[in-house]
């Protein structure tokens, strides 16, 4: 991608004042119920936020002894290991009074002065910065990503002012696109009450006129649960489902989560292998979501699901369907479930779940009555629903034109971002020579030829304090890029840009845009 004049590209340790982790006492935080903060993976929420819903708590003691500086407002939290890693969170006001350390599990990136750190959290959050971190994911069962994944994050980085005018007219873009999300949040919510309101009342409606009620046992021929025992796997075959294939009220096949032969799905019993009119309803965990099959296509699932099998003559399978997902009936299954860390609906229990005693005919022209109704409730869900998808879209679209340079407009008087990563290396490498200078000087090892390495250090006699830029300059015709110059000094990212910032500023450089030339 080509870069606005001004631009620069750079990595996420080049922009980064500090990027550390922490860790914790031996043996955990468990039972330690009150000191510091210990911020880890569970604390970076979806939306980008830190979550102290489960706060988790470090003795002041060993707070005191920790490496890793203190966690203050606009520091950038990053997932490093475990099932959410790449997960980002831009620390708030609250740290400002509320002490707090990251534990092992969290890299803490502190963007450097004259870097907007919401600009670069926004990035992070992007999917071409999510992209990037997960680049350096390495490990299977428990796999995270590594310190150097800070050298692969590569920035388009826009000058000073002009990162301050993006984050402004970011923000104005952002709220309108929240409160329209909250419209249509507040219509699918609506639609959700409506539904819920239409079905209760269909199920008391034939009560209250006197029929009464019966057990769904009654209305059909078995009511049993998926298989007890772990399938075998299949590369193909079967689909094998969870609840999340009918946690939207539908049954989608598409997400299977595996397969099994075709030989176990002819072995279990008649009354678990699905066909079309079965009621399946999720008894484990989420309870309490009736789908409909509408497919001949055969699949399997275990005993998280239960299958009701209507009796034909007495029960009209979409009556059943619609009447299982009323208030009413939900009710009835929080009454019986059983266990509290994961919700368990026994069979036993679901047998007797008691529902409208109406005839065959009646259950049709309810079941035809609740369809219309629900139809009608149904598009404005859909409508709602596609409306947020296209704000994520437009989101990230807006998100790309901010770090094409696209956003808002250039201004030609502005300093270039390469000015400001002068002066980032010039205060890093300040910073770094006072502990340098503060820390016991290490004895000297002598290395061998073939262990020196092939790059150039800025520590060479030709570079440092030499005017070893500009004479490459010189034999490119007196000026080039900052990205061709960086390309024909032979150095590392950081070394270069502290040559830089001490050829600028001893004036043997100008810097005009994103081009470097030799002062004349």
């Amino acid at each position: 991608m080509t870069l606005p004049i001004g631009w620069a590209d750079v990595s996420l340790e080049v922009i980064c004042e500090t990027i550390t982790t922490g860790r914790r006492p031996k043996g955990g935080v468990r039972g330690i119920n009150e000191g510091v903060l210990s911020l880890g993976g569970e604390h970076v929420s979806a939306d980008g936020h830190v979550d102290l819903t489960t706060p988790r708590f470090i003795p002041p003691k060993f707070a005191a002894g920790l490496a890793a500086p203190r966690i203050l407002p606009n520091d950038i939290l990053v997932v490093k290991d475990g099932a959410t890693t790449g997960k980002i969170a831009l620390v708030d006001s609250r740290f400002e009074h509320t002490e707090a350390y990251p534990n092992e599990h969290v890299f803490v990136c502190r963007a450097a002065p004259g870097i907007e750190a919401r600009l670069l959290f926004t990035f992070l959050r992007s999917e071409a910065g999510r992209t990037a971190i997960l680049s350096d994911f390495r490990g299977a069962a428990q796999g995270g990503i590594s310190r150097g994944f800070a050298d692969k994050v590569h920035i388009p980085l826009a000058p000073q002012a002009e990162q301050s005018r993006i984050i402004a007219r970011l923000d104005a873009l952002t709220a309108r696109i929240t409160r329209a999300r909250t419209e249509l949040n507040r219509v699918k919510a609506l639609a959700e009450k409506s539904r819920e309101a239409i079905l209760s009342t269909e199920y008391q409606r034939p009560i209250t006129n006197g029929t009464g009620t019966l057990a769904v046992s009654k209305l059909c021929t078995s009511i049993t649960d998926g298989d007890h025992q772990a399938p075998p796997k299949s590369i193909d075959g079967i689909p094998f489902i969870t609840i999340s294939a009918i946690n939207d009220g539908l049954l989608d096949l598409s997400k299977a989560t595996r397969f099994v032969p075709r030989s176990y799905f002819t072995s279990i019993k008649d009354e678990r292998r699905p066909r079309i009119g079965d009621v399946l309803y999720s008894v484990t965990g989420s309870i309490g979501i009736p789908v409909l099959v509408h497919t001949a296509e055969a699949f399997v699932f275990q005993r998280h699901i239960a299958i009701l099998r209507p009796d034909k003559s007495a029960c009209d399978p979409e009556w059943l369907t619609l009447i299982l997902g009323s208030s009413q009936v939900r009710e009835q299954a929080q009454s019986v479930a059983t266990g509290t860390a994961q919700l368990t609906i026994p069979l036993r229990g679901l047998r007797e779940f008691m529902v409208p005693n109406i005839s065959l005919q009646d259950q049709r022209l309810q079941a035809e009555r609740i369809g219309s109704a629900l139809a009608h409730i149904e598009r404005f869900r859909i409508e709602a629903t596609r409306g947020t998808h296209l704000l994520d879209r437009l989101e990230a679209a807006i998100i790309t034109k901010a770090f094409r340079g696209e956003l808002v407009p250039q201004d030609p008087s502005d300093e270039p971002a390469i000015t400001l990563l002068a002066q980032i290396k010039k205060t890093a490498s300040l910073t770094t020579r006072r502990k340098s200078n503060a820390a016991r000087k290490p004895a000297k090892t002598h290395k061998s030829p073939r262990d020196t390495p092939t790059m150039k250090s800025r520590q060479d006699k030709d570079v440092k304090g030499q005017r070893y830029l500009a004479a490459i300059l010189e034999k490119l015709d007196g000026r080039a890029t900052a990205e061709q110059l960086f390309a024909a000094s032979d150095l590392s990212e950081v070394d270069f840009f502290k040559q830089l910032s001490d050829e600028y500023d001893k004036r043997w450089l100008a810097v005009s845009g994103s081009t470097v030339e030799i002062n004349p």
